[in-house]
């Protein structure tokens, strides 16, 4: 049975939703990318240690660089307009993600729910859960 789990983020009256797969991150292995998805922005990483029990995890988070910023050139740049609170930012990102020598760590948990949350953070708070794959995201609109 495949189990997802869906974010929503709501800006400027816009909800905005991700389905994630859960089922991927069940077995954890040292390697294996990941995307911390926060509220509105996601991080990629990579983990880096997994408890004896599995059910805790250390990622590590490198540097990333987008390759298709307003003002690239690239054919798929993104596309800037004013207006809303700064302005609005449209097109799919793409980054390129690289390792750090002295990464950030920080630690996740696997809780009931199946859901990896950053340790700490309240289960059934939204936000702050690691999905499988790098899929960073910056949001230029908040």
């Amino acid at each position: 049975m495949e189990r997802n789990v869906k974010v929503f983020v709501v800006h400027l009256g816009i909800i905005f939703s991700e389905t994630f797969k859960l089922d991927s991150l069940s077995n954890m292995k040292v390697n294996d990318e990941v995307t911390y998805v926060l509220y509105t922005d996601a991080e990629a990483g990579w983990v880096s240690k997994v408890s004896p029990n599995g059910k805790t995890i250390e990622v590590e988070f490198g540097s990333k660089t987008l390759l298709n910023g307003v003002n690239s050139g690239e054919p798929d740049a993104l596309h800037f307009s004013p207006g809303g609170f700064m302005g609005h930012v449209s097109g799919v990102q793409r980054w390129k993600v690289e390792r750090a020598e002295n990464p950030i760590t920080r630690k996740f948990t696997l809780r009931k729910t199946g859901q990896w949350k950053i340790a700490k953070h309240p289960t059934n708070s939204p936000g702050c859960v690691l999905v499988s794959g790098h899929s960073p995201y910056y949001d230029f609109n908040f």
